[in-house]
């Protein structure tokens, strides 16, 4: 419980996590020192497992996941830059944490979801489904659950919202678009 936030300091080269319950308490020194311009820091928490996915914007959009240990205070890496990406967003359910990304690079859209699992010792990311969740630019994008199914739902940036679903391990569009403003 509580409210979760990062930030990066004003010269883009760290990044840090605060939880806010009773007053404000600061989650290890850094989740991160880089100078490969640490960015787009986003923090999921849930039944005490805390964790933040960031990506280095001067190194290739590397992305990195670490975990916070409450009891040593301090971060661990769940993920040390073998992926790259545009833009990412990271949602627990359970035991497991999903991460979304969307592009590589200026132009690429592709977007994966994965899975890793906490309560196995390097259990390692997996791929969510056989192919992309999509090809599309995304102004907006999010991972939500049904049960322990989960959903991705975006904007493409042209006043339409689509959501995505596996079915049979393949994602497919759920219905038709979602809203049209």
């Amino acid at each position: 419980t509580g409210v979760y936030f990062t930030y990066t300091n004003d010269t883009g080269d760290t990044v840090y996590a605060y939880k806010y319950l009773n007053g404000l308490k600061k989650l290890g020194d850094k989740v991160c020192y880089s100078t490969g311009y640490p960015a787009n820091a986003i923090m999921s928490s849930l039944n005490g497992n805390t964790v933040v996915v960031y990506r280095e914007a001067f190194n290739n959009n590397c992305l990195y996941v670490k975990k916070y240990d409450e009891k040593s205070n301090s971060w661990s890496m769940l993920l040390n830059g073998s992926m790259q990406a545009n833009s990412a967003i990271i949602k627990q359910r359970g035991n497991l944490v999903y991460l979304l990304r969307n592009g590589t690079v200026v132009g690429d859209y592709k977007t994966y979801l994965y899975v890793y699992d906490m309560s196995q010792k390097a259990s390692g990311w997996k791929q969510v489904g056989t192919n992309m969740v999509m090809d599309s630019a995304a102004l907006e994008i999010d991972i939500c659950f049904n049960g322990s199914l989960p959903y991705v739902v975006y904007s493409n940036g042209t006043d339409k919202t689509y959501a995505m679903t596996l079915k049979n391990n393949q994602w497919e569009q759920l219905g038709l678009k979602v809203s049209s403003q």
